[in-house]
């Protein structure tokens, strides 16, 4: 099983986002994976901006909010929202791929 634990729900711009991602049970995993990033949802293009981050061997991880980068907005014809994924492939030809997103808040500084 795949858990994902957020320290923190709320940052502002410029924050570090830190959590961890476990793997738990058998069959380990190859690799986890992490994206993190911001979207948007409702009228218009969609638009999307996602990073790589690799969690260190205790399944620690950080990222920092970058400056220039949106704040999450929550409209009626607009949403932005900001969002981690770990993903992971476990051993074995018959394994399917596990994932697990969260959803977290980015305010404007």
């Amino acid at each position: 099983m795949l858990n994902l634990t957020l320290l923190q729900n709320e940052l502002i711009i410029g924050d570090r986002l830190t959590g961890r991602v476990i793997w738990t049970g058998n069959n380990q995993p190859k690799e986890i994976k992490l994206t993190i990033g911001w979207r948007t949802e409702g009228r218009g293009t969609v638009e999307a901006e996602k990073v790589s981050c690799t969690p260190d061997d205790a399944g620690h991880f950080n990222y920092q909010i970058p400056l220039k980068a949106p704040s999450s907005y929550d409209g009626h014809i607009l949403r932005i929202i900001w969002e981690v994924t770990a993903i992971a492939k476990p051993k074995g030809p018959m394994s399917k791929e596990v994932n697990i997103t969260k959803t977290f808040y980015v305010a404007p500084r």
